[in-house]
């Protein structure tokens, strides 16, 4: 499975150093124990019509800004011969938010989304809706401190981050990517 991140070009050098290791190195294991197979992610940086698409927009229009980014990345998918398969995603990490209050989007069962490195779990956030994973099997485990599992929709900073999918997400994501190969 392929997972092709374009890097918005409002991502500093700072940014793109730490990006594997802190935002997606534990997201791309929990995917492989999910999937149970070997998960590859192609990181593209300064690519013209992609990269530098204007994604900020005002609360309530930030659907104009994913449906641009997924016209544009199917064509650049095409063009380059990148495989586009339903089990294939392709998203754009942006610096700051869609919106004042949405820092990520996906389409749920789609293969394109938004995300915002505002925050270590929007990556895994929305690349889970990508794979049908919702936000009402989405857990808060008790414990000092509570952890809220990465499909929380609400960002509450009381609560650590549990870099995994509940189970039940978890197997809403294997049935959804057996249902679509």
């Amino acid at each position: 499975m392929f997972i092709y991140l374009f890097c918005h070009d409002d991502l500093d050098e700072g940014y793109r150093r730490i990006i594997y290791r802190d935002y997606l190195k534990d997201l791309m294991f929990e995917l492989e124990q999910v999937f149970q197979r070997e998960i590859i992610v192609e990181l593209h940086y300064a690519i013209p019509g992609l990269t530098d698409l204007s994604y900020k927009t005002e609360l309530g229009e930030e659907r104009r800004s994913l449906d641009a980014f997924a016209s544009r990345g199917a064509a650049f998918a095409q063009e380059n011969d990148l495989s586009y398969r339903h089990n294939y995603r392709y998203g754009l990490i942006t610096r700051d938010g869609i919106s004042s209050s949405m820092h990520g989007l996906a389409l749920v069962g789609r293969s394109f989304f938004l995300a915002s490195v505002q925050g270590y779990q929007h990556i895994a956030h929305e690349l889970g809706h990508t794979f049908n994973a919702s936000h009402e099997y989405a857990e808060v485990t008790l414990g000092v401190p509570p952890k809220q599992t990465c499909m929380y929709e609400v960002n509450n900073p009381l609560y650590a981050k549990d870099y995994r999918f509940s189970d039940a997400n978890r197997s809403r994501m294997a049935e959804f990517l057996a249902s679509v190969e």
